[in-house]
This record gives C-alpha cells, structure tokens and sequence, in this order.
C-alpha cells in the first residue's frame, strides 16, 4: 500500500525545525507575570481601611452635640438675646446704621471664635488685623447673622453645629458637633 503524502513533506535529510514560541504566547505569559506582581505588592502595601467610628468617639460626639443643644437653650433665656432662626441666637453689644450686606458683598470684619468653654480658636483682635471675604464664603450661620448686621454693629452670635462646622468639625481647634460663639465686628460692607 502506498503511503499517503503530506502536502509539504520534508525531505528525509532536511534538518529538524526548532519549536518557535509564538510571540501571543511571550505576551500572554509577561502579561500574567506583571498582574501578580502587582496583585503581590498592592497585597503587600496596601493600607488597610479604618474601622467605623468607636463607641467612644460616637459618645463624645453625642455628648458635644447635648452640651451645645443645652448651652443654646440656656442663651436664649438670657436678657437681650434674640433669635436669627435656625437655631441661630445672637446678642447686640453695639449697634450699627446703613446698608446690611448681601449675599454677594464683600465684609471687612473683626472676629473672635470660642468654643462654649471658652477656648478661643480664631480672633482677628489677636493678630491685629481685620479679615476680608466674601459673605458667601463663610459658614451658613455666619452668612445669615451678617445679612442681618449693619456696619458698625457689634453683635455676638450663637451658632449649633449645623449652622458652624457640622458633624466635621474644622481641623485641629473645632471638633465635630460644636456649637461656636463668635464676636463679630462688622466694619465695612462693598
């Protein structure tokens, strides 16, 4: 019987061809080194999630929360303490004539910022300079008391948390759940 022949059949002789790696399977293979190893390192370097709140920060937290709730009740009884809404509660040490400012003016104003304790965060008297910004640029109670001030006036205000820096609180000196009390001086309104 005679054998069938291959369509190319190599001669007897010839010499044997290498085994070529297809150029896929190169890829295919640095492709899969390359993702374990950087599965391997984000294993080894990742940083790991911080757990929820602790109970006691929560407490903390709702303890600041019921001190600020109780100080603002107490203010508000106090004589010639008056209400903003909102919770807002403010008291006029000097009163002022003219223009309040708007949403879109710009105030140039003194400042002192305190915790219910009286611990000072922020005062414009201590670096013996007034500030400048926009009405719009600064905390929802603040914005609501200057609209409400004239220039000249001097008022000292009352804020709850949400109407400061709400369950956040603000970097170092104001922690979360704070209500504030500031002495602003409203000097100038453009």
């Amino acid at each position: 019987m005679k054998q069938k022949n291959s369509p190319n059949p190599a001669p007897q002789n010839a010499p044997k061809r290498k085994s070529r790696i297809s150029p896929l399977l190169v890829f295919v293979l640095i492709a899969s080194t390359v993702m374990f190893l950087g599965y391997a390192y984000q294993q080894q370097h990742a940083t790991t999630i911080p757990e929820p709140a602790s109970a006691t920060t929560d407490s903390l937290n709702a303890q600041r929360q019921e001190a600020g709730e109780a100080f603002l009740e107490a203010k508000a009884k106090e004589a010639g303490v008056q209400s903003l809404g909102g919770g807002i509660l403010y008291k006029e040490l000097k009163a002022g004539e003219g223009v309040s400012p708007t949403g879109s003016s710009t105030v140039k104003v003194h400042y002192e910022g305190k915790l219910i304790d009286g611990t000072v965060f922020d005062s414009s008297y201590q670096r013996g300079e007034p500030a400048e910004f926009p009405v719009g640029g600064v905390v929802s109670g603040w914005q609501i008391a200057l609209k409400a001030m004239k220039p000249g006036s001097v008022w000292e205000v009352y804020l709850p948390h949400y109407m400061g820096y709400g369950e956040r609180g603000s970097g170092q000196n104001i922690p979360p759940y704070s209500a504030l009390v500031f002495k602003i001086e409203l000097l100038e309104v453009r």
